[in-house]
């Protein structure tokens, strides 16, 4: 069993995750939010396949610093990194990816490690970006007040204040998230 396609589904995922404004080449996702893919291979399962995912992020990824991370298929809901098999057609298969809301930020490396019979091999699957996420309640940057998001987190123009006690001028100011 290979993986022959992948698709990312940039704009359901990014406009999901609130990212679709950002000006990246890669997939911005948010942690602690479900994202979707869809991979093609090139052969129909059977039994005896098992797939796992590998995420990786940094120069020496690791379990115990919780810069790598191997999961297999699991139930939604579960702690850590879940991914969750979704209907499928002939020929491929979705998947629904979550991190945890304390995941690392930064450009993740995802990997498919497929168990066919007794081999094992690894495919490399794409990177995708992954921030803090303030819609996301059990994330330290969570914002309860979608007034608020907009406006901090959304909002690519505001002003800032300048100067010192006798004199403060206001300027516009680009912060282009």
């Amino acid at each position: 069993l290979t993986p022959t396609q992948i698709s990312w589904h940039p704009k359901a995922n990014t406009s999901a995750h609130h990212t679709n404004r950002c000006a990246h080449t890669e997939l911005t996702l948010r942690r602690g939010q479900v994202f979707t893919i869809t991979l093609s291979f090139n052969r129909p399962w059977q039994t005896g396949d098992n797939l796992a995912f590998v995420t990786e992020i940094g120069p020496a990824p690791s379990e115990a610093h919780h810069t790598k991370a191997i999961f297999n298929l699991s139930e939604a809901g579960a702690g850590g990194w879940t991914a969750v098999q979704g209907p499928s057609e002939s020929g491929s298969m979705n998947f629904s990816i979550s991190s945890p809301a304390n995941a690392v930020i930064g450009r993740y490396k995802l990997s498919l490690q497929i168990t066919s019979g007794n081999k094992v091999s690894s495919k490399f699957l794409g990177h995708f970006v992954l921030l803090f996420n303030p819609w996301c309640s059990g994330d330290d940057v969570h914002i309860a007040n979608e007034d608020a998001r907009q406006e901090y987190v959304l909002d690519e123009n505001g002003i800032i204040f300048i100067g010192n006690a006798n004199y403060i001028e206001a300027r516009g100011w680009y912060y282009g998230q």
